[in-house]
């Protein structure tokens, strides 16, 4: 009779320790879950950007929260402008501590055509977003045509796979040698 008891008790204990394992197991399990943000990806794509286009203008602003830096990067295909705005808090109200307003010469825009060419920027989506993230990088891409906005992505601490090579352009306007830095 002992011993069916004993049975019955070891069967108990093991249930609840296999129930407390498999706990924990899910409980790790949901706080990997936690750790990687899920992206949405809007389905809707850029299509297609004539960037021979002189009428073009695009406008890149770079931010996250209201006391981190922003950066506004600007080309004007009409005249070949590059320009560049870096300021140490969110707005862009201060004066910045970066700044650039350059006519590049053929060699330069030819580089900076090239980097457009090689995003592919007609096929990224035309939203990017982590959710369940507070805090971070927001940016956002306009391409206008004539003044009026064409078109626009946009992103909340998530970005096309070839992101890095539209960065080329941020880092080859703050690293040029025409850009102004403040004391």
């Amino acid at each position: 009779m002992q011993t069916k008891k004993n049975v019955k008790m070891m069967a108990l204990v093991v249930g609840i320790v296999l129930v407390i394992v498999g706990c924990r197991y899910d409980k790790v399990e949901s706080q990997k879950a936690e750790l990687e943000p899920a992206v949405w990806i809007s389905p809707i794509k850029v299509g297609k950007i004539d960037w021979n286009d002189p009428l073009l203008a695009l406008i890149y602003d770079e931010s996250g929260d209201p006391h981190s830096p922003r950066e506004i990067l600007t080309l004007r295909f009409a005249d070949r402008m590059l320009q560049c705005e870096c300021f140490h808090d969110g707005n862009r109200y201060g004066v910045p501590y970066l700044y650039l307003h350059h006519q590049c010469s053929n060699d330069e825009w030819r580089y900076i055509c090239s980097i457009l060419n090689g995003c592919k920027m007609e096929q990224w989506s035309i939203n990017y977003e982590a959710t369940d993230v507070c805090g971070g990088t927001s940016w956002s891409i306009e391409v206008l045509q004539e003044g009026t906005l064409g078109k626009r992505i946009h992103g909340y601490n998530a970005w096309p796979d070839n992101f890095e090579c539209f960065l080329k352009l941020k880092k080859f306007a703050m690293k040029h040698p025409a850009a102004i830095r403040a004391e």
